[in-house]
């Protein structure tokens, strides 16, 4: 996939968040918004996924001190404004819950 389809597929996700916080939910029914929330919760539950595959490849290949900071920490600190305990738990979950190869060297 190349690096073009990535930032156009952000570019979308962004939109339509955009036209969603500008949409009316009021002509819903009950039953209406539980599912709408259902549908939103499964969106907010995937996008991390995407979070762990590209902090797991910061981690194995990029250099901290070229990006800025001492240590991959301090970069994720620094540019998405989060705090220090923030960024351990998603180095965490990344490392727990990102791609992962097999000793033979299969992902």
């Amino acid at each position: 996939m190349s690096s073009d389809r990535v930032t156009a597929a952000v570019a979308g996700i962004r939109a339509a968040v955009t036209e969603l916080t500008a949409l009316d939910c009021d002509q819903f029914t009950h039953h209406e918004l539980v599912e709408l929330l259902g549908e939103l919760e499964t969106v907010t539950w995937r996008l991390p996924t995407i979070g762990h595959r590209v902090i797991g490849r910061l981690h194995r290949e990029a250099s901290p001190v070229e990006l800025g900071a001492k240590s991959l920490g301090s970069v994720l600190i620094q540019r998405l404004r989060i705090s220090g305990k923030e960024v351990r738990r998603r180095l965490c979950e990344a490392e727990d819950l990102g791609p992962r190869n097999t000793l033979g060297g299969q992902p």
